[in-house]
């Protein structure tokens, strides 16, 4: 899985709405061990424990799917 950064207008856009965080590809690739998870409930656990996602970026967009 590969991420880039976005274009800037769009990303401005999306920020000064309000309700979005865009994140960088460098946070996007951050490894999932340095994430604090402690929010996930248990199926939620469960299914990166299955599937082992490498990276933050994996888990928010289940590349497993």
């Amino acid at each position: 899985m590969v991420f880039i950064d976005g274009v800037p207008e769009i990303e401005e856009a999306l920020r000064s709405s309000g309700a979005f965080r865009i994140l960088a590809s460098d946070e996007l690739r951050k490894p999932l061990e340095l994430i604090d998870t402690s929010s996930l409930d248990q199926a939620e656990c469960r299914q990166v424990a299955y599937w082992k996602p490498a990276t933050l970026g994996q888990l928010l967009f289940n590349y497993w799917d």
